[in-house]
């Protein structure tokens, strides 16, 4: 009873292995929502970011553009007021120097703020799901009583290294293991020749799926 039992889990959880991991691979629907799922879950998934500056605020130019990029102004005079206000703007598009214009009406279509009381110094921020090998335009920014004031623009570009791999890049890989895992499984509890020799081929599949991604992975890094 229990050797059957045993068997019976074991076939269960090698075909729930196979099934998911080659899902993962070869339905891109069914990896893209795994995907949102477990970067709800794990954090530094994927991320981004760089510099900027102010009439009183001088741009820091990023030590690396390797994700994630860290966006750095410096407020050097907070103009006689406390600074309310301070953030970044971001986008493809290149724009002249906003002047008093709140984030948001000012051409940049992305932007960070920050709300509470500053005085001068620097601060940071990485954005999210920056596209890499694409030029970035960007600028810090402050608000204090007198009103809003924007840095230089700075031009950075989130650009993954050769050979040093994110998480989701990764995951690949895992579900091919799991796929294998899969295998083993199903041939372990005994199950038929025909069962094996499909999860055989699935994994086969799977790994063949993994190459064409790695293609365009290596493609776009």
């Amino acid at each position: 009873m229990c050797k059957n039992l045993r068997k019976y889990v074991l076939r269960v959880v090698g075909i729930l292995l196979l099934a998911v991991g080659v899902l993962y691979l070869t339905v891109p629907v069914f990896a893209a929502g795994l995907d949102s799922i477990l970067v709800s879950v794990i954090p530094g998934w994927d991320e981004t970011g760089e510099s900027a500056r102010l009439s009183a605020i001088v741009t820091i130019a990023p030590e690396s553009n390797e994700p994630p990029v860290t966006l750095t102004g410096d407020i050097l005079d907070a103009g006689g007021s406390t600074v309310t206000k301070r953030g970044f703007v971001w986008s493809l598009t290149s724009y002249p120097d906003p002047g008093d214009i709140e984030p948001g009406y000012n051409g940049y279509e992305l932007w960070w703020i920050e709300e509470g009381t500053f005085g001068t110094g620097e601060f940071y921020y990485q954005p999210l799901d920056l596209i890499a090998n694409i030029d970035y335009h960007g600028r810090a920014f402050a608000l204090n009583s007198i009103g809003w004031s924007y840095g230089n623009e700075v031009v950075f570009d989130p650009s993954v290294t050769p050979g040093v791999y994110t998480l989701a890049a990764v995951l690949p890989y895992v579900f091919v293991g799991i796929c294998l895992t899969g295998t083993v499984a199903l041939m372990v509890a005994g199950s038929g020749i025909g069962a094996v020799i499909l999860a055989a081929i699935a994994t086969i599949i799977s790994i063949v799926g993994v190459g064409i991604i790695q293609t365009v992975l290596d493609t776009i890094s």
